[in-house]
């Protein structure tokens, strides 16, 4: 009886030791969102060259901008260089998170307030290179797509 239970728990020792984890993306204890993705690992730039960011397992933060919007946001101090822009990613498939995008309003061309949206999603393309953005202003609902490309 003794052998016969000490051969389960080798067994089940086995099993659980043997689980498939994805090269990619694993779970990360301190993340309460419970997901990381080495994709995301970098230095990012938005198609017109005015933003760019570093990435990370758990998200993607605004390095550097010429944009004149962002500008205005570090002016008044309402976001700073190191901020997250996308953050609390929730896998959705193997390429697709839903996460909290960062947005800006502004009048007459002054950013007023910048705000997470949670309408986001984000698909990284197959090769690690794309990062499509898809968000929906916390504002007024409207969607807007973007995207970021991997520069190293």
């Amino acid at each position: 009886m003794k052998t016969t239970i000490n051969l389960l728990l080798f067994i089940s020792f086995l099993f659980i030791s043997c689980e498939k984890k994805d090269p990619d993306t694993e779970k990360d204890d301190d993340n309460q969102q419970g997901v990381v993705d080495i994709r995301l690992k970098g230095t990012w730039q938005n198609q017109a060259g005015t933003a760019i960011y570093n990435g990370d397992e758990k998200g993607v933060y605004l390095k550097s901008t010429t944009h004149a919007a962002w500008l205005s946001a570090i002016q008044a101090e309402l976001v700073e260089y190191g901020d997250a822009y996308i953050k609390s990613l929730k896998r959705k498939s193997d390429n697709e998170y839903s996460c909290d995008i960062l947005w800006f309003t502004r009048t007459n061309d002054v950013v007023t307030e910048v705000r997470y949206s949670s309408k986001s999603t984000i698909t990284i393309s197959s090769d690690g290179k794309r990062i499509d953005i898809s968000s929906r202003s916390p504002w007024d609902d409207d969607l807007t797509t973007s995207v970021l490309i991997k520069q190293q």
